[in-house]
C-alpha cells in the first residue's frame, strides 16, 4: 500500500489509478468493513472505482429495490457472475431476464411468510430424528452427514412447496417428515415423506367411496397380471384404510384404497418419521412389472 504523502506526490492521473487499485485491494483484504466504512458516510449513492471498474453502491432501500426489481430487465449481473455459469450452469444465482424470472417463482413459495414461520420447528425435529440415529462408538463425517441432514431438509421443504404451488392446494395434514395433499380437481392423492437420500415423492393414490370398489380394482388389476398386495384393512399414513397397493414399472407405488377415519400412527407400531428410518411407508413392497406380465410373488412389507 502507498503512502498518503507518496500519492500526493504522484501526477494526478497515476494519483487516481493508484487509489483505485488500493480501494481494490483494501476492499478485497475486508469486504465487510468497506461496506460499513461507505455506509458511515451516510450518502444514498456512492461512486468510486475499483481498480479498473467504476463502480456505484446503493444504500436507500427504495433505489434498491428499484433496481432489483423494477428495472431489473435493464441490469445485468456483472462479469463475475457470467463466468459463474460456466461452473453453476443457469441457475437461479447466475440467471437473468425471463430464465431468472421463471426460477423465482418457482421457489417463492418457500419463502411465503407463513411457511418461513413453521421452519424453526420443522429444523428441530429434522434435527432430533438425526439426533437419535446416533450409537454409541459410532464414527461419522459430520461434513458429509451435514450435508446429506441440509438436503433432507431443502428436498423436503421444497416438494411441499412446489406441490402446493402446483395444485394451488395447501397440505391436508402435515406431520413430522409427512405431508399429503387431497386434490379434488384434479382427484389426486398425494404423500411426500422427509427423506436422508432425497426422492420425496413417496407414493400416490387413488380414493375410493367403498371397500368394494377397492376389491373391485384389486381383482381388475391382478387380472391384468399385475401384482397387487391383496385388499387389507389397516392403519396408513395418519387413516384408517381399506387399501391394495401396486408398484409401477418405474417404481411408483400406487395405493388404491377407501379411508374409514384418522389414526394418531403413521402405520402399527410407528408414531411417527421419528420411530423409524426416513422414507419408511406403509406400502408393502412388490415387485416392478410391465403391463401383462406375470410377476414373481411380492416380498414382505416395510410397516
Amino acid at each position: 500500500m502507498m503512502s498518503d504523502v507518496a500519492l500526493r506526490l504522484l501526477p494526478s492521473s497515476l494519483r487516481d489509478r493508484a487509489q483505485a487499485w488500493q480501494r481494490f485491494f483494501t476492499m478485497r483484504k475486508d469486504r465487510l468493513r468497506f461496506m460499513e466504512e461507505l455506509a458511515a458516510r451516510g450518502e444514498p449513492l456512492i461512486e468510486l472505482k475499483l481498480a479498473v471498474y467504476h463502480v456505484y453502491v446503493l444504500f436507500d432501500p427504495d433505489d434498491i429495490k428499484e433496481i432489483l426489481v423494477n428495472q431489473t430487465r435493464k441490469v445485468h449481473k456483472g462479469l463475475g457472475l457470467e463466468r459463474a455459469k460456466e461452473v453453476l450452469g443457469e441457475g437461479l444465482l447466475t440467471a437473468e431476464g425471463d430464465a431468472h424470472l421463471r426460477q423465482r417463482r418457482l421457489v417463492q413459495p418457500a419463502f411465503h411468510k407463513q411457511r418461513l414461520r413453521g421452519y424453526g420447528s420443522a429444523m428441530v425435529d429434522c434435527t432430533a430424528r438425526y439426533r437419535d440415529t446416533f450409537a454409541d462408538g459410532q464414527t461419522r463425517d459430520m461434513h458429509q452427514e451435514m450435508m446429506r441432514l441440509t438436503q433432507a431438509r431443502m428436498d423436503y421443504d421444497a416438494a411441499i412447496g412446489f406441490y402446493s404451488t402446483l395444485f394451488a392446494t395447501e397440505p391436508a395434514k402435515v406431520k413430522p417428515g409427512y405431508a399429503n395433499w387431497e386434490i379434488a380437481d384434479p382427484p389426486l392423492k398425494l404423500v411426500v415423506f422427509e427423506a436422508p437420500e432425497g426422492g420425496t415423492l413417496n407414493h400416490l393414490g387413488v380414493e375410493t367411496e367403498t371397500a368394494a370398489e377397492v376389491a373391485d380394482a384389486e381383482a381388475r388389476l391382478t387380472g391384468t397380471g399385475l401384482d397387487t398386495t391383496g385388499v387389507d384393512d389397516t392403519t396408513c399414513c395418519y387413516a384408517t384404510k381399506v387399501e391394495t397397493w401396486v408398484t409401477d414399472p418405474d417404481g411408483a407405488r400406487w395405493e388404491w384404497y377407501v379411508k374409514t377415519g384418522d389414526a394418531d400412527q403413521l402405520a402399527p407400531g410407528l408414531e411417527d418419521l421419528t420411530d423409524g428410518e426416513g422414507g419408511v411407508c406403509c406400502a408393502p413392497v412388490a415387485e416392478k412389472v410391465a403391463v401383462g406380465a406375470k410377476p414373481v410373488a411380492a416380498e414382505s412389507g416395510c410397516c
